[in-house]
């Protein structure tokens, strides 16, 4: 009864193994779609929480470094 019930999944489920780009597509699709709501999402939550985001991507895709200069005691 169990096998039976399960084999319409498994059915489908190897009818997408053969088309495993078609999967991928899936895949990036929701990833392109679901990245924006969660950046959205957490930086909703830090600010709640009260933490700084810091940025540093950009600055290091110019080439530039996020050191510091120290002081000297």
């Amino acid at each position: 009864m169990l096998q039976e019930r399960l084999e319409p999944f498994r059915r489908i489920r190897r009818e997408l193994a053969k088309r495993p780009d078609y999967l991928w597509d899936i895949l990036r699709e929701g990833v392109r779609q679901a990245t924006p709501i969660a950046r959205a999402t957490v930086e909703e939550a830090k600010a709640k929480m009260g933490l700084v985001s810091l940025r540093w991507k950009p600055l290091l895709c110019k080439g530039e470094t996020p050191a510091r200069k120290r002081e000297k005691p």
